[in-house]
């Protein structure tokens, strides 16, 4: 198709379509075609957007909770399945919604409580215990600031706390517990009559007639899979050779330039007491509380163990009961003020009191570390591997840039762009829309060969993204059709249909029969004109009693009204496929709370706050999500 666009526009037409294309550009100008930006963002919520940076992370992140639960069980297909999708992304707009309610009420998180949560974090401890080192390294491996970090924390606490609050709104009382457990496990008493369309096959004759007919009114039914052939050409990083020379002192200007990641900064290790100031403090009240935290800083200096005051006084949380102790600090780890003051202080000294949006606080340097990391020697090879890692995702980067172009400009024939590239063109099938194995289980591989550009016109396909810097494009080589079989393929398979149609039918009048004497005799009979079953009892059935009854028929008994006085409930159900039963329900007995002991009656209390607080929640989603202009982009997923 797009060879078709190319050849129709040379000669004079290509003349006319540039001049047109002219106008535009000397009304406003090229430099707005080449700035003009495309949104990407999967969502936005009012004004904020959720990219697809954002969503492909969270999606990452599944995946690995997903492996690691369940090891190699799951096909990578699993996490392309839209349901999934759709799944990540509502909690990334339930998220962002939950941000901005609560910012717009005036919740926030208080800067302790961010800072306590990242002292407790089990990947940023050593030996149990809170590390600035580790601290630096993870931010440095993710790419985040110190304030970005605790900005993410403090927006997952807001959610978190909300979300709870939600959840724990929920209360159940004691008669609901009771009223749950008495319905839970409910028991019920009735007799039965089966009626299996097996029971009626051998009555059943079927002629080719009615086969010939069957079949001409069902050729769909009997359409063979539309299946497809491909050639495609494969781009992967890892099978491009690099070769890379690097030069000593390249390697030295990187380390200076990333000293950060491998060289940790001075750190204090330090204790403190809070004080808090209330809101509504008033200038006398600020000035008693300076003046208590003034006389445990004085208390301190004259030889009182720190650890201890702290553990007396002090109103963090978070370091009370470790004597104050905060472990290592770093430059811009604290509020600038408390930052300030410890950073002045010399090894061993004590502050005055520091005051800070939460209080007065008394500092202890316990210990000054000076500045100490990585030589470039330890790190050199670490730095020439990811030069050449870098060299590498450079080349592919070109590569995959030369392939698209190659694809578009020899749309229709994929062998100038193999040569091209060096690359071989690779041939796959047959496979047809709902296969899940080779190459086809790759959804994006099963969408592109079967859509309309590419099987229809004969396109090229875009590239199909296959991996981390893992590409392919692809034509369709071969396209079988689907057609209806013939005749003498199908013929056992109808008989079969319409034997099995006919018993069915058989087996459901003989049901109506046995209905229709039942209610006249108010109880169920049998043998009667017509229909012939045995009458089963069942006593005392619960919801789950399914080895000696279909569990269909179980499930239709447990749908039924009660029985009034001595009158069963008679009614005809299904009881699986193409079998009925008469049923004649005459007893229903309430579970009993008193068999269950007071530890299982509070499990089971717990189980329905919990389902009630799940509802409250989405809920509340619900009524959030309804106050904000919300934009998807599904395809962007």
């Amino acid at each position: 198709m797009l060879q078709n666009i190319r050849d129709l526009i040379s000669g004079w037409l290509a003349m006319v379509v540039i001049s047109l294309l002219a106008i535009p550009f000397a009304l406003w100008g090229i430099n707005n075609y080449f700035s003009m930006s495309t949104p990407t963002y999967v969502a936005k919520v009012a004004d904020m957007e959720i990219s697809s940076d954002q969503f492909r992370q969270r999606l990452q992140l599944y995946r690995r909770q997903m492996q690691q639960r369940f090891g190699d069980t799951l096909d990578s297909s699993f996490f392309e399945q839209p349901v999934i999708k759709q799944n990540i992304l509502d909690d990334l707009i339930n998220e962002e919604v939950l941000r901005q309610s609560a910012r717009a009420s005036g919740f926030a998180v208080p800067d302790s409580a961010i800072q306590e949560t990242i002292a407790g974090l089990p990947f940023l401890q050593i030996d149990g215990k809170f590390s600035a080192e580790a601290y630096r390294t993870y931010l440095t491996s993710v790419g985040n600031t110190f304030e970005q970090f605790q900005r993410r924390i403090g927006e997952d606490l807001l959610s978190r706390s909300l979300r709870s609050v939600a959840a724990q709104t929920s209360l159940v009382s004691d008669p609901e517990v009771l009223a749950y457990i008495q319905l839970r496990d409910q028991t019920r008493r009735f007799d039965y009559e089966l009626f299996q369309a097996a029971d009626f096959a051998d009555q059943v004759k079927v002629d080719e007639a009615q086969i010939e007919t069957y079949y001409q009114s069902h050729p769909e039914q009997f359409k063979t899979v539309e299946k497809v052939k491909i050639n495609y050409v494969e781009l992967d990083a890892k099978d491009l050779e690099t070769h890379v020379s690097i030069d000593e002192q390249d390697l030295k200007s990187r380390y200076d330039q990333e000293k950060s990641q491998f060289v940790a900064p001075e750190q204090r290790i330090a204790s403190h007491i809070l004080l808090e100031v209330p809101d509504s403090a008033d200038a006398a009240k600020v000035a008693e509380i300076r003046a208590r935290a003034q006389s445990l800083a004085d208390r301190a200096r004259k030889g009182e163990d720190f650890a201890a005051l702290a553990k007396a006084n002090s109103q963090d949380a978070g370091s009370a009961a470790q004597g104050g102790d905060l472990g290592e600090v770093e430059q811009g780890m604290m509020t600038d003020a408390f930052d300030k003051a410890l950073f002045s202080l010399a090894e061993g000294a004590i502050s005055d009191p520091v005051r800070t949006e939460f209080g007065f606080h008394v500092i202890y340097n316990r210990k000054i570390i000076p500045e100490h990391g990585k030589t470039f020697a330890e790190v050199r090879d670490q730095l020439q591997h990811e030069i050449e890692e870098s060299e590498s995702e450079r080349l592919y980067l070109g590569t995959a840039d030369r392939l698209y172009d190659a694809a578009f400009e020899n749309d229709g024939n994929l062998l100038p762009v193999a040569e091209e590239l060096g690359l071989e063109v690779k041939h796959a099938g047959t496979f047809a829309r709902g296969d899940k194995t080779g190459i086809a289980a790759n959804p994006a591989v099963l969408k592109a060969a079967f859509s309309d550009a590419v099987l229809v016109d004969g396109s090229t396909s875009d590239p199909i993204d296959l991996g981390p810097n893992h590409v392919m494009v692809l034509r369709v080589a071969e396209h079988i059709k689907s057609k209806t079989k013939p005749l003498k393929d199908v013929h056992d398979e109808i008989q079969g249909i319409l034997r099995d149609q006919a018993a069915s039918k058989l087996a459901n009048e003989a049901a109506d029969k046995a209905l229709d004497a039942a209610l006249n005799a108010k109880a169920l009979v049998k043998g009667g004109d017509g229909f012939h079953a045995d009458i089963v009892k069942a006593e005392g059935i619960g919801r789950q009693d399914y080895k000696d009854h279909p569990q269909a028929l179980i499930t239709a008994v447990f749908q039924l009204p009660h029985p009034q006085g001595d009158n069963a409930v008679i009614k005809k159900v299904s009881a699986g496929a193409s079998s009925y039963a008469v049923v004649a329900l005459s007893k229903v007995s309430p579970g009993d709370p008193e068999k269950l002991s007071g530890g299982q009656r509070e499990d089971i209390r717990g189980q329905l706050e919990s389902d009630y607080g799940s509802a409250e929640t989405a809920a509340l989603f619900a009524y959030l999500r309804s106050t904000f202009e919300i934009d998807i982009q599904p395809d962007r997923m």
